[in-house]
């Protein structure tokens, strides 16, 4: 289990201002406002009591004003999964396995005393993980509570088909796989998506794929080759014109202009 947070009160705090990707999921709280936070192909404007969660590999960065403050704080599958068996009816998957801003303004007064509570030293670090947990918990219970205000959480059959994805998208591209996977018709993964994620699966795989190369051309660990073989691609030019294609720019460009 890995859990930890940060917090963000000042022009050195919290600096990411350039595209990256974690291996964690992350949410960030911020109590005070003010900038820009770019995540994958969505731009979010920061807002006062909005609450920013991303899930692993998310590629993102912020440009935050030097006067917005608040809380970051990352964790992995195994703290999500600690935390469901011990509360098995609160909907941590549906709620914590998108990228989504949440807006806790009509909830200010309860969530900074939960985040001002972090900011008390202690040499007890199971207490700032627990209370961490207690964090997650009240957002869900605040919106499952609220559901006319908030309407943020995953339908149960696209978090497993989220979850199928990830395990499968770079070798598996046929919608009859996915679909056999949740026990559903081709027709009843369409339906689905269209009702629930207004995409089609090939929009949602498509999704995936570049998000995958986007991750590997920042972190620089393989080739423009090797990543093009990882997504199926046997000519290096038909992916990078692939790339091209849906994102404006080769992948050689992308690449340099990120890491110039």
């Amino acid at each position: 289990m890995y859990v930890k947070y940060e917090k963000i009160d000042n022009p050195d705090a919290y600096v990411f201002d350039t595209l990256h990707a974690h291996q964690y999921h992350e949410i960030i709280y911020f109590e005070k406002g003010g900038g820009v936070h770019y995540v994958d192909t969505t731009t979010f404007a920061i807002k006062d009591h909005s609450l920013h969660i991303l899930k692993a590999g998310t590629i993102h960065k912020i440009d935050r004003d030097i006067h917005s403050r608040g809380f970051a704080f990352v964790y992995n599958d195994a703290f999500l999964l600690q935390l469901q068996q011990l509360n098995p009816t609160i909907p941590y998957w549906e709620y914590f396995y998108q990228n989504q801003v949440i807006d806790l303004s009509a909830q200010a007064a309860l969530f900074r005393h939960l985040f001002k509570e972090l900011t008390y030293p202690t040499p007890d670090k199971a207490y700032h993980i627990n209370l961490i947990g207690l964090i997650l918990t009240k957002i869900c219970i605040t919106c499952e509570a609220h559901k006319e205000h908030y309407n943020y959480k995953l339908h149960p059959k696209v978090l497993e088909l989220y979850k199928i994805l990830a395990q499968h998208f770079l070798k598996e591209t046929s919608s009859s796989f996915y679909a056999e996977r949740m026990h559903l018709s081709e027709s009843g993964l369409y339906k689905l998506l269209r009702h629930h994620y207004h995409k089609s699966f090939s929009q949602m795989l498509k999704e995936h794929r570049l998000l995958y190369a986007k991750k590997e051309l920042l972190l620089q660990k393989k080739n423009i080759s090797e990543i093009a073989f990882d997504l199926g691609f046997n000519d290096t030019a038909y992916f990078s014109n692939w790339f091209k294609k849906n994102t404006g720019v080769m992948p050689s460009s992308f690449h340099r202009l990120h890491h110039s």
